[in-house]
């Protein structure tokens, strides 16, 4: 696990978003994260897939949250924890009925 803080640039769908970290030493690092333990709807297969995208879009753009990135998935995208207020982006997600648990192993719920 590595921490850092990320400003997000773009939010593609309801678990997917771009920013740029902050590593120390003025070294930046302009990737795609998948945000850790959750699948949300995909954007063309349902409207919810849109309300969750605009939900995100709504608590994180153009913010620099605490970020934990934990490794690479399969798709190259970063796995990581965003925080706000306390509560990962995850949580803040499920709560609000935008996505469910995943841990990425398995059917896609």
């Amino acid at each position: 696990m590595f921490i850092t803080t990320t400003k997000i640039v773009a939010v593609h769908d309801g678990d997917t978003l771009s920013g740029t970290s902050f590593l120390g030493f003025g070294v930046s690092y302009s990737t795609t994260f998948r945000l850790r333990g959750v699948n949300a709807p995909e954007i063309a297969d349902k409207p919810a897939g849109v309300a969750a995208r605009d939900f995100l879009r709504g608590l994180v753009l153009n913010s620099t949250l605490p970020t934990q990135v934990y490794g690479q998935e399969k798709y190259g995208r970063w796995l990581a924890d965003f925080l706000v207020d306390g509560r990962t982006l995850t949580e803040i997600m499920i709560q609000a009925g935008h996505a469910v648990a995943w841990d990425g192993k398995g059917v896609r719920p």
